[in-house]
């Protein structure tokens, strides 16, 4: 079925002259007033400047001093590439950083970038313009676990000849009600086509699980979109993941627009070159999702296979949403996984 013509799309990066980069920055303006006696009537200086303040605590056991660097490292280069002004990033425990930036806005695009930010490009299975066909009964990766089942009771039976959440009457939705009583939890230990199939299994309890419920490369998942529409997408296992890529950067072209240009490693671009000749003949669509963490930043088609690098675009991907997918690329998933306050 061919995608919506609104859907990002992805395609050879085009050869053209060499150009000057793009630089995003801010410009500072001093301005300095002194008084006649020598002293200075006011000043900015007297009212500190506005800062956005965010910790990062390490989930689970302390981590390794070297695990806790490493990670403030690639925190501080993610937010100084995002264009947050003085960027500052301090190990102040054997847990703990603490990044500050310059000013008050954008505090949710911070925090994305504090995420882990483990990559993955997975082939779409079905998603919001791809229907799917197969039932979602069958084996799963794990069995369920029996205390999610009696909490279910006669709604996991009735999951199990669903296909599309799509596709389900809307006089089908009471007898599936429970499965939107599930936590993020819960919802990660069922099978991937029920969590896509079951239209009462929403995004926010997808995207509430935990950090790293996608970060098996080998199996099916379910994933749903960060940006535009809360949409779900069935997602076969990744074809290319983090290890597999050496850069991106960020160009507005004048057609498409915001553009995040993927390079990779030798091995990367044989998984890339043949995941896009795949999608060209539709195995299992034209479609392939960039996965970061638990969530889909972008679902573009493919329009041709590519042997070189990808730039991928569409109009779910503005300048911010660019520099930050370019950033979260370009220097590798953090080590560790942080739980995160904002002030």
């Amino acid at each position: 079925m061919a995608a919506s013509a609104l859907r990002p799309s992805v395609q050879p990066v085009p050869v053209r002259p060499p150009r000057r980069g793009l630089w995003f920055g801010v410009a500072a303006v001093v301005l300095v007033v002194a008084a006649a006696g020598g002293g200075a009537a006011w000043s900015w200086r007297s009212r500190p400047p506005a800062e956005i303040v965010m910790t990062l605590t390490a989930r689970g056991a302390t981590p390794a001093n070297a695990d806790l660097h490493r990670a403030a490292d690639v925190l501080l280069h993610r937010l100084t590439a995002a264009g947050y002004p003085r960027a500052r990033v301090a190990v102040t425990g054997d847990r703990t950083l603490v990044a500050t930036v310059a000013g008050t806005a954008d505090v949710d695009g911070l925090r994305l970038l504090a995420q882990p930010g483990r990559l993955s490009l997975r082939p779409v299975v079905a998603g919001p313009t791809i229907p799917h066909t197969e039932a979602s009964g069958g084996p799963s990766a794990a069995p369920v676990p029996p205390a999610v089942l009696a909490k279910l009771g006669a709604a996991y039976p009735a999951a199990q000849a669903l296909t599309d959440p799509g596709q389900v009457r809307p006089d089908a939705l009471p007898a599936l009600a429970a499965f939107g009583a599930l936590t993020p939890g819960e919802v990660a230990t069922l099978p991937a086509a029920v969590q896509y199939a079951v239209p009462t299994i929403t995004c926010d309890q997808l995207n509430g699980r935990a950090p790293g419920a996608l970060d098996d490369p080998a199996a099916r998942v379910v994933a749903c979109e960060r940006t535009g529409t809360a949409a779900k997408y069935l997602l076969d296992p990744a074809a290319v993941t983090a290890t597999d890529v050496t850069g991106a950067d960020v160009e507005l072209q004048a057609v498409p627009g915001w553009t995040v240009t993927i390079s990779f490693t030798p091995a990367g671009q044989a998984r890339w070159t043949a995941l896009t000749r795949a999608a060209i003949a539709y195995t299992p669509s034209n479609a392939f999702a960039v996965v970061v963490d638990n969530e889909v930043i972008a679902a573009p088609t493919v329009q041709a296979v590519i042997t070189g690098a990808a730039a991928v675009s569409g109009a779910e991907i503005d300048r911010d949403a660019a520099v930050r997918l370019a950033a979260l690329l370009r220097y590798g998933p953090l080590p560790l996984t942080f739980a995160v306050t904002t002030r």
